[in-house]
């Protein structure tokens, strides 16, 4: 399968002699949901920057879809493969409604109304936010700006999508529509759409195709969800918990309770014990 990403021998320090990433390696495969886990200062921020085109003072290769070392100014056509969504999503809006927000990048690339019109839609209806089309983007909750940041992004119709901690500043609930919204995204892009995720939240990365764990800049484990969480040793190290939604799956696999939920969501497990 081709690769999305592939990140080789990474060195990146913001003041000389103080390396913020140390020979980080990895590849991400076209189709993967892959999480970049850790805690604050770890370097994953950074490691973002870096893979779309953000910062270029750095040692080593980032190839995306084949393009190597690739940046904004550089590269347009791979720039126009990559969205990302922010932490703060207020630092993205650009737009007075919700519906001008979503249309800015269309605008800038010259797509013909009727097109942009219905892409807009489309967008807004994916995400749940059709109906608040005419408000301010400053007047909506934090889920609610969230998930219009993405509909800007998904409007453009992206082959990576890249979120930055995108879930930190958002509630529980708005944290679990963005994560339905996603897995709705992924579904329906017939595994187009790569997706990498910057955070710290061990829930998310449940979800995941591939687990990547950074501490204090260098990477200390690759693996699915089930091999992170399984590894006591690592999560001590890494100051890592494992989620709640994973030991209660173990502790039912344990009663010889058995689930075939893709995910590790508790809505998921609680709808599978239900039907039982």
């Amino acid at each position: 399968m081709a690769k999305a990403i592939e990140a080789k021998n990474i060195f990146f320090s913001y003041h000389k002699g103080v390396l913020v990433l140390q020979d980080v390696s990895f590849d991400i495969e076209e189709g993967e949901y892959a999480v970049i886990l850790g805690h604050n200062g770890s370097g994953k921020s950074t490691l973002a920057r870096i893979i779309r085109g953000l910062l270029d003072d750095y040692e080593g290769k980032v190839i995306l879809f084949g393009k190597e070392n690739p940046t904004r100014e550089e590269n347009s056509q791979i720039n126009s493969q990559i969205g990302m969504v922010f932490q703060n999503p207020d630092n993205q809006f650009v737009g007075s409604t919700v519906e001008d927000d979503v249309a800015f990048g269309l605008e800038n690339r010259q797509v013909p109304l009727e097109e942009m019109k219905a892409k807009v839609q489309e967008a807004l209806e994916e995400v749940g936010m059709w109906d608040n089309r005419e408000k301010a983007p400053e007047n909506l909750s934090g889920g609610q700006k969230q998930r219009v940041a993405l509909a800007g992004v998904m409007a453009m119709s992206p082959s990576l999508l890249i979120l930055d901690e995108a879930t930190s500043m958002v509630d529980p609930k708005g944290k679990r529509d963005i994560y339905k919204t996603l897995h709705a995204l992924r579904k329906r892009s017939e595994g187009k759409l790569t997706l990498l995720s910057i955070t710290h939240d061990v829930e998310e990365a449940l979800s995941a195709d591939k687990i990547i764990v950074l501490k204090q800049g260098q990477i200390v484990r690759i693996g699915k969800p089930e091999e992170i969480f399984s590894d006591t040793a690592l999560l001590q190290e890494c100051s890592l918990e494992a989620p709640f939604a994973y030991e209660f799956k173990q502790a039912l696999k344990k009663e010889g309770i058995k689930l075939d939920c893709p995910h590790y969501s508790l809505e998921e497990i609680a709808e599978e014990l239900c039907r039982k």
